[in-house]
């Protein structure tokens, strides 16, 4: 069955993927939005604007979801992965983990030490796949 080295294929030789993250908003309304994920080793981060609502509603409940659907052909399948979602602060962490971001950064942050740059961690807790081509999710260990 699916492992992590069939996740990492889903996202190709520049390991990021576009999948979707859910937060808890106010009132306890989940949201959803698009998100650049990407892997580095076994590890799923993404970036965003140290100011944006998801880092504020992180801080406040650390409890997310990700979603990194995925395709085989005219097939869609999905992985869903409960987690815990935490701010990188060691500025070692940071400064390596934004040399390695596979996309550019030009115009959204100065560098690993720019106040508006939050990088984030998916540590995963429990994960779902749907394989492309088929009907039923299944507990997978990534």
């Amino acid at each position: 069955m699916a492992d992590f080295d069939t996740f990492k294929k889903y996202f190709g030789r520049k390991n990021n993927k576009t999948g979707y993250l859910a937060t808890m908003a106010g009132r306890g309304r989940p949201t959803l939005r698009p998100i650049s994920f990407f892997l580095l080793g076994k590890k799923i981060y993404f970036c965003t604007y140290s100011g944006d609502a998801k880092v504020k509603q992180i801080k406040k409940n650390p409890n997310v979801e990700v979603c990194i659907p995925v395709n085989r052909g005219r097939w869609r399948g999905y992985y869903r992965i409960a987690g815990e979602a935490g701010l990188l602060t060691d500025p070692a962490a940071r400064k390596r983990l934004f040399r390695k971001i596979p996309y550019p950064t030009e115009g959204f942050w100065k560098g690993a030490d720019d106040p508006k740059f939050a990088a984030v961690e998916i540590k995963r807790v429990a994960s779902r796949y749907l394989p492309p081509a088929k009907y039923q999710e299944v507990a997978v260990k990534l």
